[in-house]
């Protein structure tokens, strides 16, 4: 018996010489990434423009900090985040400031956007123009320009909640 034992064992330690060095690959993780993944953590997506991404970060602190006074719940500092390289599965809500100039992910960071909605992530696009455009009509250059970027997305279709229709209880 010891012998089959000790043939088991061996075998165990030949398997495991065979797998790539993952303590290694954990033990050094992104801070950001480290921060998201253990405590409830709001993003953005960085634009490239300084003062654009200043008040979407602004505007998630301010909500965490509601999130804070309202609940037991204490998040992190609200992160900036790449589609293409960054862990999108950490985040609980992404938001997505759409201006004209947006540029469009590419099909990589299409596809890993999809699997994160999938997932049950959330997404919240802002076009940032509903006081001249009205809500949800897509008159302005911001709203083709989200309905463009987000044809790719495969988001089930829904309802438009008009938000004088919500009453207040």
């Amino acid at each position: 018996v010891s012998g089959r034992l000790g043939q088991g064992a061996t075998a165990a330690l030949v398997v495991f010489a065979f797998v790539p060095d993952i303590a290694q690959a954990q033990a050094d993780p992104d801070p950001a990434t480290l921060a998201g993944a253990i405590n409830v953590t709001l993003a953005y997506v960085e634009t490239g423009d300084p003062a654009l991404d200043e008040v979407s970060r602004a505007g998630l602190q301010g909500l965490s900090d509601q999130i804070r006074l309202r609940s037991s719940v204490e998040p992190s500092p609200p992160q900036g985040v790449q589609f293409e390289t960054d862990e999108l599965a950490i985040y609980p809500l992404i938001y997505w400031p759409v201006t004209e100039a947006a540029t469009a992910p590419s099909d990589t960071a299409y596809a890993r956007l999809n699997a994160y909605l999938r997932a049950g992530g959330l997404i919240l696009f802002d076009t940032r123009d509903s006081d001249i455009s009205g809500f949800g009509s897509g008159a302005t250059a911001e709203g083709a320009r989200l309905r463009s970027l987000a044809r790719p997305l495969d988001i089930p279709p829904m309802g438009l909640l008009k938000l004088s229709n919500i009453q207040h209880i």
